[in-house]
């Protein structure tokens, strides 16, 4: 079994914890080892720094999540998660095209949006993302008819 299926196994086994982070510089290791710390499981972080600052970044940051056994994804950046070896990228609508992504990306990263950016093409998520986050309060998803992604599904605070 490849390594993106047993983290989907483990990702939907339990609901995880996960932080969304902006990266404006490299004072948020910190932040980030508080909320590995409290059990976060999953940590999503925008970078918004220099590429080369970025990088050195995400390099520290796939290093704290190893440490405590969560997963790392990058939003937006494919170029930095193909490069760190991120276990996943987060892609929004304005993003990168998520067909050229999967020509970037290692087979083995996981793929995952919000739900708001797959509105308008539930099929996109089925056939391309491996996973929708969906926020707990969120009322809109109860409206749509989800069945067909209820084994992508991660409901997050």
């Amino acid at each position: 079994m490849d390594k993106k299926s047993d983290i989907k196994k483990l990702i939907l086994k339990d609901i995880y914890e996960c932080s969304f982070i902006k990266i404006l510089d490299e004072f948020c290791l910190d932040e980030i080892a508080k909320h590995l710390n409290n059990g976060k499981k999953l940590i999503c972080v925008e970078l918004l720094c220099q590429d080369k600052i970025s990088i050195n970044i995400a390099l520290k940051i796939r290093q704290l999540c190893s440490f405590y056994d969560s997963l790392f994804f990058i939003k937006k950046r494919c170029d930095i998660a193909k490069l760190v070896n991120s276990d996943g990228i987060y892609l929004d609508n304005n993003d990168i095209d998520i067909i050229y992504a999967k020509k970037i990306l290692d087979n083995d990263i996981i793929l995952a949006t919000n739900y708001k950016n797959i509105l308008n093409s539930p099929e996109c998520i089925e056939n391309i993302f491996d996973i929708v986050f969906i926020e707990k309060d969120d009322k809109q998803p109860l409206k749509l008819n989800l069945d067909s992604l209820k084994s992508k599904i991660i409901y997050i605070e």
